[in-house]
C-alpha cells in the first residue's frame, strides 16, 4: 500500500483476500472489475489500462500484464518518492520506463532450479509450463532491467520469489552484481526508504 490507496493485481486469493477489510475502513481500492466481482463488492476505483489516477500526492497509471487472470502493473509518481514501477505475476514485460527511481519487480524462478526440480520429480512438467507462462524468471527479469535506463534508479526490490524454484541470496547477488544498485528481496517487515535521491 502506498499512502492510503490499495492496489490489487489479479483475482488470485493471495493478492486480493483483504480487499473487504480495506473497503470497510474507507481505503479506496484500485483494481480490475473482476476483483470486485469475485468478492461481490461495489467497485471502488476501476483500473483501466494506461489511465492515470490521482490519489493525494500520488499519480498512478495501471498497465496490463500477461497472467492467467486479468492483471495490472502500476507506474507510480510522487514528488518525494519520484517515479516507481510495480510489476508482478507476468510471463513477460513488454514496457520500458524512463527516469525510474525505484523498481519493484517479480523474479519468481530460476530456469536452472526449476529444471533440476523437474528432473528430481519435485515439480510436475504441467506446473512448470504454467509457471513459465504466468511468472517472470530471474533471467527475464535481468534481461528487462538491462534493456531499460537504470541511471536514476536507487532501489530494486525483487518480489514473488517461488518457495521451491528460487534462491533469495543468489537472486539478490545476481541483480546487484550486474547493475550495481541497492537490491532487496521482499520479506516480512522489510522497510525501504523510497526517495528521488539515494540519501
Amino acid at each position: 500500500m502506498f499512502g492510503r490507496v490499495l492496489f490489487h493485481t489479479p483475482t488470485d486469493g493471495d493478492h486480493s483476500k483483504s480487499i473487504t477489510d480495506f473497503l470497510d475502513v474507507g481505503i479506496p481500492v484500485l483494481a480490475d472489475e473482476s476483483v470486485f466481482e469475485q468478492y461481490r463488492v461495489r467497485p471502488s476505483v476501476l483500473a483501466l489500462h494506461q489511465k492515470e489516477y490521482k490519489f493525494g500526492g500520488f499519480s498512478i497509471k495501471p498497465f496490463s500484464l500477461e497472467h492467467d487472470v486479468p492483471n495490472y502493473g502500476f507506474l507510480l509518481n510522487h514528488s518525494e518518492m519520484g517515479k516507481s514501477v510495480f510489476i508482478t505475476d507476468t510471463g513477460e514485460i513488454r514496457y520500458s520506463f524512463k527516469k525510474l527511481n525505484n523498481i519493484i519487480v517479480e523474479a519468481n524462478f530460476s530456469d536452472e532450479i526449476i529444471e533440476n526440480n523437474i528432473l528430481n520429480g519435485s515439480v510436475h512438467p504441467i506446473h512448470e509450463q504454467r509457471v513459465r507462462r504466468s511468472h517472470l524468471s530471474l533471467q527475464k527479469c535481468v534481461d528487462w532491467l538491462g534493456a531499460i535506463n537504470l541511471s536514476s534508479v536507487n532501489n530494486i526490490v525483487l518480489i514473488h520469489l517461488s518457495e521451491q524454484n528460487s534462491n533469495a541470496d543468489l537472486f539478490r547477488e545476481t541483480v546487484a552484481n550486474r547493475f550495481g544498485k541497492n537490491v532487496f528481496v521482499a520479506s516480512k517487515n522489510l522497510e525501504i526508504q523510497f526517495n528521488k535521491t539515494p540519501f
